[in-house]
């Protein structure tokens, strides 16, 4: 591997001034008789290496070694809760994900024009039947990626009062659903990002 070396220099004869220069060593190329390829090996220690000199300029602007960042999807969700069925606290709803089948909460895209509160309310609907109050402001969130995409999900996550649940709703039969504990909720979830937002806002 090249070993770069940077300097700046400073105004030149014409004007220009502040010049990032980078300087490297050339190496040498030897043909080898009984080889029809020429091979390469570096400059001997003892020896002056001979310097080029070329503008940074002409040199990539960014380099990622990794290939492109992936991209990002926004979305929202929705930790949907009642008040316990005779007994003190509060139960949380856990929705099956459609091909993970792993359990989780209520989320999906915010389309276009939409808060993450109207999108969050809207998704506890359309996956759960959940029809209830939504909190103003979000109350943290998480990542995650599909096992089958390499697209980033960054989803805020809102609390829903839930009033009741419809009977009918656009996935209904397409997901199972549960009410489960609140302190037991985290330990339920597939997502390793929403289990910590759990633990931390239920306990």
């Amino acid at each position: 591997m090249l070993s770069f070396k940077a300097k700046c220099c400073g105004t030149a004869r014409g004007g220009i001034s502040g010049l990032l220069l980078l300087s490297f060593p050339i190496f040498r190329l030897k043909t080898d008789g009984a080889k029809a390829e020429p091979t390469l090996f570096p400059v001997r220690l003892n020896e002056e290496p001979t310097m080029q000199t070329i503008f940074a300029s002409r040199l990539p602007t960014r380099v990622n070694a990794l290939g492109p960042a992936p991209s990002e999807v926004r979305q929202a969700g929705a930790i949907c809760y009642r008040r316990a069925r005779g007994a003190d606290g509060y139960d949380v709803l856990l929705i099956s994900g459609k091909s993970s089948g792993r359990w989780g909460i209520p989320k999906g895209h915010v389309e276009t024009g939409e808060t993450s509160k109207d999108a969050a309310a809207r998704e506890a609907f359309e996956e759960a039947g959940v029809i209830g109050v939504s909190t103003e402001h979000s109350v943290g969130g998480f990542t995650y990626c599909k096992d089958s995409s390499a697209l980033v999900y960054r989803v805020r996550v809102h609390l829903i009062a839930v009033r009741s649940l419809a009977s009918d709703y656009p996935e209904r039969g397409v997901r199972s659903n549960r009410w489960v504990p609140a302190p037991i909720a985290a330990y339920e979830v597939g997502e390793p990002g929403l289990r910590q937002l759990l633990v931390r806002i239920l306990g």
